[in-house]
Formats: structure tokens, C-alpha cells, sequence
């Protein structure tokens, strides 16, 4: 185990969630979590990527344009195959004919290495 490689991964993931929505890289960004994933965003749970996958392009198809910035990684390795990360998040959405939206938050992610990733 090298825990700078693990982490320099984990944050790489993190930034990917960000990237993968922005571009409307949908299939990639369920490809992020687990077969059995869970995104929970506080107001809704979907579990699977497919279940995941339909959220977000359901949150995607409402904005013209979103910009997505993660910061303050934190990541704690617990063990060879799991860790947790900390970060907080600023999102930017356009939307036509309405005011921008501008959302702040923490993400708690626990994740999990599989297949190899």
C-alpha cells in the first residue's frame, strides 16, 4: 500500500464527480461508485449506478451550464481497500430565463477500492 498514491487517487475521484458532471459525462460519473453505491445527498438516496445515473442526468438536463469546484480534500485511509474523504463543494448552475443558482456544501464520501480502482 502506498498511502500518497491513495490518496493522490481518491482526490483524483473526487475532482472526476466534478469534471464527469460539468461535461455531461453521465455513464463515467455512475462509473465513479461502486456496483452497490450509494449517493445520498441528503434529500434523496439512490442506490446502484444505474439509480444514480438517472439522478444526475435528471439534475443536468435543468441547467443550460453548471461549474462544479471541490476543495479542502481530506482523505483518511482506513484500510487496503477503504477509505473516507472530506471536501467541500461550490456549484454554479445557469438556467434559462431564472437567476443562477450558486450551491455550497461538504461532501462525506466513504469509498471503497474495487476491481482494481
Amino acid at each position: 500500500m502506498n498511502e500518497g498514491a491513495d490518496i493522490a487517487a481518491i482526490t483524483r475521484t473526487l475532482l472526476a464527480y466534478c469534471r464527469c458532471v460539468d461535461e455531461g459525462r453521465l455513464d463515467e460519473f455512475a462509473a465513479l461508485y461502486a456496483e452497490d453505491g450509494v449517493h445520498d445527498d441528503g434529500r434523496s438516496r439512490r442506490a446502484g449506478r444505474a439509480e444514480i445515473r438517472k439522478m444526475v442526468e435528471a439534475v443536468v438536463a435543468r441547467y443550460e451550464s453548471t461549474s462544479h469546484h471541490a476543495s479542502n480534500i481530506e482523505v483518511e485511509i482506513i484500510d487496503s481497500a477503504n477509505a473516507r474523504a472530506h471536501s467541500y463543494i461550490y456549484a454554479w448552475h445557469r438556467r434559462t430565463g431564472a437567476p443562477d443558482l450558486e450551491v455550497w456544501g461538504r461532501y462525506e464520501d466513504r469509498l471503497v477500492l474495487r476491481e482494481g480502482r
